[in-house]
């Protein structure tokens, strides 16, 4: 919360919400190779499946899983593909509610620079 006198101050501490987690949303993060390796990890037998019905097998398969640990996965997926110096440095200037935005949206660095620019903009004109 923003006080009178322009400081940040909490109002209440943040509490974790699954409601609003839905597998199949967050399958759809997952390229072809990430799906396969944790189909591998999970010892399905994806090589019984035909082509075309493979990502819905795996996306059956992932939706068994309780929607937090689903979020798990995804994370983790999504840190190891973009695991580079370039994207650590991005989520430095970026507040934690925007890091797994990092992660799953592919924007050209100019625009992240443009968020960034606005966000400080935001703060700076705040604390005026």
């Amino acid at each position: 919360m923003l006080t009178r006198r322009r400081f940040l101050s909490t109002l209440r501490n943040p509490e974790n919400y699954e409601g609003g987690l839905d597998c199949d949303h967050m399958f759809a993060l997952l390229t072809k190779p990430e799906y396969l390796a944790l189909a591998a990890e999970w010892e399905l037998p994806v090589t019984d499946v035909h082509p075309a019905r493979l990502y819905d097998f795996c996306r059956q398969a992932f939706g068994r899983l309780p929607p937090i640990e689903a979020q798990e996965v995804v994370v983790r997926a999504l840190r190891e593909r973009q695991a580079s110096k370039k994207l650590a440095k991005l989520c430095a200037q970026l507040p934690a509610s925007l890091h797994l935005a990092a992660f799953s949206y592919r924007l050209p660095m100019r625009d992240w620079d443009a968020i960034i620019c606005a966000q400080h903009s935001l703060v700076n004109a705040s604390r005026r």
